[in-house]
């Protein structure tokens, strides 16, 4: 028999549970732990993805000295920490050993009716964040703090320790094979970007005719060409502009949609029918930088050095919409080079590593106009080039096709294991104790 939630004042968000689990309050399971000043203690991280973890450093990095961990908290192997400004979005978990952690946070030391990591599992589960946001103290939720008294008025449904053990070795099962199948799925969308990644760098370097004659290009990157093709840099086939367009709207200018460093990033083609947001330009930048069918927009700076030189292209002539601070726009002559072609010849995996040689800075790392300008492009015949960006469109399309299946496999995998979570520390679901859990 399940006891209704409605009987139960303060658990209305655990749903029906087991008559046989105990409605308590985290304060008569818990006691707060607050040592300090054990610096040959680790460091550990309490973070929304990973719970209670080892904190690394980067090699750049001196270990910290003692001071610095006077003021850190204990937690020993077996308590449960949180952030108390995060915890409602799953900032909590189990202490794998003894460490420290930040002194703004919790560290509560579990009872003898307490299995840690069943509690764990429970604490980050979404219908139990929605507790924590209730017994919370804050402005708004990125300012809400879950300080210790809060924690412990907190009402749970308890089960007895030999059903925490049988639920938590279920879901450390049953999480642990939707992790395995996660992971072969995850991989498999790497092969499938590298599989894309591969036909494009073939394409746009070797032609679609496994049988014609080559000659050295005498560019590292590109390898070897088909003869009749050329090898010549971006300015002796196009115009490159640098935008200064910003998201502004200022007196006497136009009012335009703007192309920004997003629209840019996250999609191939550029289509009038996006929702670009709005801006003003000079009548000056407007003539410049209106995109036109074929123009290649690339990302020119950013605070990665990954996140440079990403390029898309306009399908179509799009009055109103002009290229945006923080992009080039690549203008081929349409006499000699296709920007359909282009804009593949530059997703190519070895232009991208050498855009990354061309890129400078410290901070934010960008391309100037010189490594656009002289960057060396293979150009075959303009009918190879069409023929080219055909194939790479119907080819990619079929592999993007295949990545979104497994990206929908993958994020129902999630959503179930989540679920299953839920389900099983609020006894939604029967759980067998099992001669392992006893």
């Amino acid at each position: 028999m399940n006891r209704d939630a409605a009987e139960a004042p303060g658990l209305a968000w655990a749903g029906d549970f087991p008559d046989e689990w105990e409605p308590r309050r985290l304060g008569t399971l818990f006691r707060q732990r607050d040592v300090r000043n054990c610096p040959d203690l680790p460091i550990m991280n309490v973070s929304i993805r990973s719970g209670v973890s080892i904190r690394e450093f980067s090699d750049d990095r001196v270990e910290q000295q003692s001071s610095d961990r006077s003021s850190y908290k204990v937690a020993r192997k077996g308590d449960i920490a949180f952030n108390k400004m995060r915890m409602w979005q799953g900032a909590v978990g189990v202490s794998p050993l003894d460490g420290l952690v930040s002194p703004d946070y919790v560290v509560a030391i579990p009872g003898q009716e307490v299995l840690s990591e069943f509690f764990g599992r429970l604490f980050r589960t979404p219908v139990f964040s929605g507790e924590v946001l209730r017994h919370s103290h804050g402005i708004v939720d990125d300012r809400n703090r879950l300080y210790w008294d809060g924690f412990k008025s907190i009402k749970v449904p308890v089960p007895t320790l030999p059903t925490q053990r049988a639920i938590a070795a279920f879901l450390d099962r049953e999480t642990d094979r939707l992790d395995t199948l996660v992971a072969k799925k995850e991989r498999l969308l790497e092969l499938l970007d590298e599989k894309r990644s591969a036909l494009i760098s073939h394409a746009v370097t070797k032609g679609l005719d496994p049988e014609v004659p080559m000659k050295e290009s005498g560019v590292e990157w590109i390898g070897e060409v088909p003869e009749g093709w050329e090898v010549v840099r971006l300015k002796e086939s196009s115009s490159v502009m640098m935008s200064n367009v910003d998201k502004k709207s200022h007196d006497g200018e136009t009012e335009i949609r703007l192309c920004n460093y997003t629209d840019v990033y996250y999609r191939e083609r550029i289509t009038d029918d996006l929702d670009l947001m709005r801006a003003s330009a000079s009548l000056a930048q407007i003539r410049r930088l209106t995109l036109r069918q074929g123009d290649v927009l690339i990302t020119k700076d950013s605070e990665s050095p990954d996140d440079i030189a990403v390029p898309a292209v306009a399908a179509d002539d799009l009055p109103g919409v002009v290229c945006g601070y923080h992009l080039a726009l690549v203008r081929p002559s349409a006499d000699r080079l296709s920007g359909f072609y282009l804009f593949r010849a530059l997703q190519a995996a070895g232009a991208q590593a050498e855009f990354g040689l061309r890129a400078n800075g410290v901070t934010r790392y960008g391309i100037p106009v010189s490594g656009f300008s002289t960057f060396p492009i293979p150009i075959p015949p303009l009918p190879t080039q069409k023929a080219i960006a055909d194939y790479l469109d119907r080819e990619t399309t079929k592999i993007d096709a295949l990545k979104a299946k497994v990206t929908e496999a993958i994020e129902r995998l999630k959503e179930y294991r989540t679920s299953l979570i839920s389900a099983a520390v609020t006894g939604q679901i029967e759980v067998p104790e099992t001669e392992d859990a006893a």
